[in-house]
């Protein structure tokens, strides 16, 4: 009987000690756009060969690596941060249902200064990303690294941009080649287009529909149950609000980015499922700002797009060999994707009811140090015949943009001469247009 009771008491154990942050082994990982990149990425030397072929150029979008959250987000994660002594307040008061080893981590935590000096600055864990992934490049690409023409390596005129591209071609170099990083510009169209896209800002970037959308999502019964289900376990006396639980959100993702063993004690106050409503939240809001939630967004990746293509067809005509490395920015790729007609759903991303097999989830698509790398390769058939494929890569894997593994030169120019002729021009709009438009924002 007592042995039957033992087990019955260390089972009971077993289940409750699941519930805790602390333990638990396989705890959530997908914080959308600020997932870490080794949660999700592929491995670019993994892939194998193309038989009879050599790749002679190499087009890339890479995304900067972990970042501190930026001078938006640093006040409502301050006023998040602030809730601490309160959970630890209530929680010696014998309220909440939070294990003693989270309280206690949580007790130990310590906003770090140097986030709101240096706001959406790199890490020293981004730069190790960045760092990673270009060594794996490096492997990957070595004979074409040392065969190379051309070599064009550019970032934003952001610190995290300028520093993961140093940490990039560092990585690349493997100790004994050398490349130049151009300087960055106040203005580039390749790199960060929507910056410099007046319409862009005014109807999408701070446009009503995404708040609207988020908003939405927020009154549905299962977001209004992550927040009564925070404030039951963290014992707090106050409602929490959909700002509340976003600050705490970030505090989680962001401090879980920072640290070695991948975790933060802030991440205890959700469950799993609360963590994927609100990377579900935080994908409307890229959904509507980068993607398809309006159709000036997959306009805005032409030029790159189509410098892509320039590229390649002055690699055929010239028989010379490149590779380029840009940047930017997850808004770049998810505009890049957009534009391609990638992750699309039916029906659309929208705040009236999450979507749990969606395709839109920027965990996979733009994570931290997130890529999009065109490969093109020349091959020699049996027959002696030379021709041209063209191969793709998401974050390290292999993507098959048409029916096989590659696109025949054929097929690319069939998919990218849309965008050879694009520019920004539709980005200018009239004085009247605005003053319409912040009319009907401030309506709302």
């Amino acid at each position: 009987m007592y042995a039957r009771i033992l087990v019955l008491y260390s089972s009971f154990l077993i289940v409750y000690s699941n519930k805790c942050y602390w333990n638990n082994k396989c705890s959530y990982k997908y914080f959308g756009s600020k997932t870490i990149y080794d949660e999700v990425r592929g491995d670019i030397r993994d892939t194998a060969e193309l038989k009879g072929c050599e790749a002679v150029s190499v087009w890339s979008m890479i995304r900067h690596g972990v970042r501190h959250p930026t001078s938006s987000n640093v006040p409502p994660m301050q006023r998040a941060a602030d809730l601490k002594e309160d959970i630890v307040r209530r929680y010696l008061e014998g309220h909440g249902s939070m294990c003693a080893q989270d309280i206690n981590n949580l007790q130990k935590w310590s906003w770090h200064e140097v986030i709101s000096s240096t706001p959406g600055d790199l890490t020293f864990e981004g730069y190790k990303e960045l760092h990673d992934l270009g060594a794996r490049f490096h492997d990957h690409f070595q004979q074409l690294l040392q065969k190379a023409d051309h070599y064009n390596f550019k970032p934003t005129l952001e610190q995290r941009t300028i520093q993961s591209a140093k940490a990039f071609v560092e990585g690349l170099a493997g100790g004994y080649l050398r490349f130049k990083i151009s300087n960055a510009t106040d203005r580039d169209d390749i790199l960060r287009p929507y910056f410099y896209c007046a319409k862009h800002d005014v109807e999408v970037y701070n446009g009503p529909r995404s708040q609207i959308e988020m908003n939405k999502y927020q009154e549905t019964p299962e977001f209004q149950k992550l927040l009564k289900n925070v404030q039951k376990r963290t014992g707090l006396e106050e409602p929490i609000s959909a700002t509340n639980a976003t600050g705490l959100y970030d505090l989680c993702r962001f401090f879980r980015a920072y640290s070695s063993t991948r975790s933060s004690p802030w991440c205890a106050l959700f469950d799993d499922e609360e963590l994927m409503f609100l990377e579900y939240l935080n994908d409307i809001r890229h959904y509507y700002r980068n993607g398809y939630g309006s159709p000036i967004n997959e306009k805005l990746a032409g030029p790159a797009l189509g410098e892509l293509l320039q590229q390649f067809q002055a690699s055929i005509q010239h028989s010379t060999r490149s590779f380029t490395g840009y940047f930017s920015h997850d808004s770049m790729l998810q505009m890049i994707y957009t534009s391609l007609g990638l992750f699309r759903d039916y029906p659309e991303i929208s705040g009236f009811e999450r979507i749990p097999g969606r395709k839109w989830r920027t965990s996979f698509m733009t994570p931290f140090a997130a890529n999009f790398v065109t490969v093109l390769h020349k091959c020699v058939n049996e027959s002696g015949t030379t021709d041209y494929q063209v191969q793709f890569f998401i974050n390290e894997e292999e993507f098959h943009l048409c029916h096989s593994r590659t696109c025949s030169w054929q097929e690319f120019r069939e998919k990218f001469d849309q965008f050879n002729n694009s520019n920004l021009e539709f980005c200018n709009i009239d004085n009247s247009s605005t003053s319409a438009l912040e009319s009907i924002v401030v309506g709302l």
